[in-house]
């Protein structure tokens, strides 16, 4: 068995079934400010130990941000757009499906501020 462990890891298999589960986890999940919250605070969703809050410190004004029309001088219409640019430049990750359930839930966060 432990030699079986070592050809697979050898290969890179453990890591490609590592992923593949995260991904079937990911999208049997659903978008929640709960997963929002906390990928707003993690670096995970970049590469050089950046979160959002890193520079969206003030909950306060996520609700402003969260309902502007237009975001980096128009070149994002939607707010997941927007979400997706931070990620890219900020921090340094690589975009997100628009409809991926962790944009989705940034967004559902950031959304919750919205002053009704």
């Amino acid at each position: 068995m432990k030699r079986a462990f070592a050809v697979l890891a050898g290969f890179g298999f453990i890591t490609a079934l590592l992923l593949s589960s995260h991904s079937v986890q990911a999208a049997d999940s659903k978008p929640s400010v709960e997963l929002g919250k906390s990928l707003f605070s993690s670096p995970s969703l970049g590469t050089n130990g950046k979160s959002c809050a890193t520079c969206h410190q003030s909950e306060r004004k996520l609700g402003v941000l969260a309902a502007k029309s237009a975001w980096f001088g128009g070149n994002a219409k939607t707010l997941e757009q927007a979400i997706n640019l931070c990620i890219q430049s900020t921090l340094k990750g690589k975009a997100l499906p628009e409809d991926a359930v962790e944009i989705q839930s940034v967004a559902l966060y950031m959304r919750s501020f919205i002053k009704k």
